[in-house]
């Protein structure tokens, strides 16, 4: 699993945008299924799929398979992902460095790390 992926994205740069979807979407989708081993059927969404004028949708959906997995997990609950206005470049990076922090948790608690 590329974490390193997850935070080597350059705010307004679509090409590392589109390699974090990416990444992002596949280790979502090993999530899933080590949820589904434990007999469990997160919500999913097509998180490739975004518009980068508006961010709004993508974070929702996000944030329902964040929150699914978090409370499976008994783990902390995630930081509210609608809070980011991508708009905003700090936004942005903080938004990235909590979104890493939880999919690293996730993994570990899944024996993907």
């Amino acid at each position: 699993m590329d974490m390193s992926t997850l935070s080597e994205v350059t705010y307004g740069d679509k090409e590392s945008l589109d390699r974090f979807l990416f990444e992002n979407q596949l280790q979502h989708t090993l999530f899933h299924q080590g949820l589904f081993q434990q007999g469990l059927v997160c919500p999913a969404y097509p998180l490739t799929d975004v518009d980068p004028d508006n961010f709004d949708d993508w974070l929702q959906s996000h944030q329902v398979e964040h929150q699914f997995m978090a409370n499976a997990l008994g783990l902390s609950n995630p930081f509210n992902m609608l809070d980011a206005d991508f708009r905003k470049e700090a936004d942005f990076y903080d938004w990235l460095n909590n979104h890493y922090t939880i999919h690293s948790e996730i993994a570990a608690s899944l024996g993907l790390s």
